[in-house]
């Protein structure tokens, strides 16, 4: 949230003077004057500052006791706890706000990691914990005040200083300062995690074809040539969409050594390992390539097609495997591009699966399985784009939508697309909308509990926005019992959920229960959370209903469970 600056201003009396007039006392009576309203500016100014409000108030309240709780858990708790309600204090008191980002960063710090060692630790809030609350905490921090996340940059762990230095140049690129988010892209020119979609942002506030353009893109060929050989390679996000974004704006020649470095990492990376690469994208698209090299082909080939035709009919000629996909989509990746067109740096790609192997049987499943997604989506797509038009056949639609998700569509497609037409059709057509939801809650028996309980939420909070409060609040109370459900899960002694407290299934389906029950009755936040039995969790839900007093109501963004069975995650 940007804090606005208000300055006085004041009426400056112009008064015609005598030549003859002393200057020196004209000037000494206009200053006089400008010191008095000046004093009665900011009389008034301290006499009409709002109040806070009663609700302010509690939640004020609400978040210093939290704080003062917080002093009590383990580290990974108490950073966690402080960091939301860091976020609260930022609508009443932008100091504390930033007082309470620092405890909650230096909180941080002495979080040990308990999983880091483990041969499938692949989930940062499972084994990598530190590096998850540094991350989330600086990055609401830059978000706010870049120059503050960079003081606290360099205690933070090295993966995190690289993330938050990339969201720093992204604010400077929104901030038109071009000559700091160069010099911090400069600092990060050897990283191995050099940050491609910030360089792709520089690239586009930069003049076309201007020489700080070419220094940029050259300094990202830079890092590919130095870094390709040890990451996997990416249809977008990359040196690769660089290239496919900006060829036309560039010297031939840099392009042309571009295209090669992307070859010749690509044949390197297929040399160690067989590669086997899915995606799947908005409008139904979807394909697959069965090396590094065929999809930096897929990317390149149009390019070379208008800068070396010859050696671009050479490369089709002699990888005839790439025939389908070059049909389909002739214009490589723009030809994946919603209408045609890329549209701020964004090709529309939803998922993508990797696979290390060329076992013929699971390349079959992966590629049925990214086509069987693209398919849903654009069915999905239909019924977004058909609900205002002809909201009676878009209820149809998303009805026949299969129920159960798919491995990458994490939610179920049914029911995330009813509850698109009941939040389309609420207010134009009632009984449309009403009809979705019903249908949603019966569909929601037959879903696992994690996605069941969001979804209560989501409808609790349309049928309020219907007038249906008693509706809304037996769909909460449905949802408080599957929070309770997931809580026995999490905490089975037996077989506990390994991931960081904070993102349970059952702690991120109670932070959503309790923002809801602010909506329905000022009271019933209070007596959710006394229902809580974790009393850590309890902590962090006192935060979720201070900040959803204060208007800033907030989803967790994921859930993690990591069990001896395996791991799962679902991100919202």
């Amino acid at each position: 949230m940007n804090l606005v600056g208000f300055r006085s201003s004041f009426v400056i009396l112009v008064l015609t003077l005598c030549a003859n007039a002393s200057g020196q006392s004209a000037r000494t009576s206009v200053k006089l004057e400008s010191r008095q309203r000046s004093k009665s500016s900011a009389t008034i100014a301290s006499k009409t500052k709002a109040k806070p409000t009663p609700q302010q108030q509690r939640a004020v309240r609400l978040l210093t006791s939290a704080r003062t709780e917080a002093a009590g858990l383990e580290p990974e708790m108490r950073a966690f706890v402080l960091w939301h309600a860091a976020k609260g204090f930022e609508a009443v008191d932008p100091a504390k706000s930033k007082a309470v980002f620092n405890e909650a960063f230096l909180a941080s710090q002495s979080v040990v990691e308990k999983q880091a060692e483990s041969d499938d630790c692949g989930m940062d809030e499972v084994c990598h914990v530190k590096q998850f609350l540094q991350a989330g905490i600086l990055a609401d921090v830059a978000r706010r005040d870049p120059e503050a996340a960079q003081e606290l940059l360099p205690q933070a762990e090295d993966e995190v200083k690289d993330q938050i230095t990339s969201l720093v140049i992204e604010h400077y690129i929104t901030k038109k300062d071009f000559g700091r988010a160069e010099a911090l892209l400069l600092r990060m020119a050897d990283s191995k995690r050099y940050p491609y979609h910030a360089a792709s942002g520089l690239m586009s506030a930069l003049p076309a074809g201007s020489p700080r353009q070419l220094s940029v893109f050259m300094q990202a060929v830079d890092n590919f040539r130095q870094n390709s050989a040890d990451d996997f390679p990416r249809l977008t996000g990359d040196l690769g969409e660089m290239v496919a974004r900006f060829w036309q704006s560039l010297p031939p020649a840099a392009v042309l050594d571009a295209i090669d470095v992307l070859l010749n990492g690509a044949k390197e990376q297929d040399k160690r390992q067989v590669q086997h690469i899915g995606f799947s994208a908005r409008g139904g698209k979807s394909g697959s390539f069965n090396s590094a090299y065929e999809l930096r082909l897929f990317q390149v080939i149009p390019i070379l097609e208008e800068l070396d035709k010859p050696r671009a009919e050479d490369l089709k000629k002699e990888n005839t495997s790439l025939r389908a996909m070059a049909s389909q989509y002739p214009q490589g990746l723009q030809s994946i591009a919603e209408n045609g067109k890329q549209e701020g740096g964004d090709f529309s790609i939803y998922s993508s699966e990797y696979s290390v192997d060329n076992d013929p049987a699971r390349t079959a499943e992966s590629d049925a399985r990214q086509r069987l997604e693209a398919e849903i989506l654009r069915r999905t797509e239909r019924v977004s784009a058909e609900v205002e038009k002809d909201p009676k056949q878009a209820l149809a639609d998303a009805e026949a939508l299969p129920l159960a998700p798919s491995r990458d569509l994490g939610l179920s497609p049914r029911v995330n697309a009813l509850i698109k037409v009941a939040r389309a059709t609420r207010q134009k057509h009632p009984d449309i909308a009403k009809s979705a939801l019903d249908t949603s809650r019966k569909n929601l028996e037959d879903i696992d509990p994690l996605q069941r309980g969001h979804f209560l939420i989501d409808i609790s909070d349309l049928y309020l926005q219907m007038d249906r409060s008693d509706d809304a609040r037996k769909t909460l109370q449905e949802s408080m019992k599957t929070a309770e459900k997931l809580y026995a899960q999490d905490a089975d002694a037996n077989d506990p959920n390994l991931a960081f407290k904070g993102v349970w299934p059952s702690a991120g389906l109670w932070w959503k229960c309790v923002q809801s029950a602010a909506g329905i009755s000022p009271d019933l936040p209070e007596q959710l959370v006394a229902e809580i039995p974790d009393a850590e969790i309890a902590t962090y839900e006192r935060v979720a209903w201070a900040n959803s007093l204060l208007g800033k109501r907030e989803s967790p963004e994921l859930a993690q469970q990591h069990k001896n069975g395996g791991a799962s995650m679902v991100s919202f």
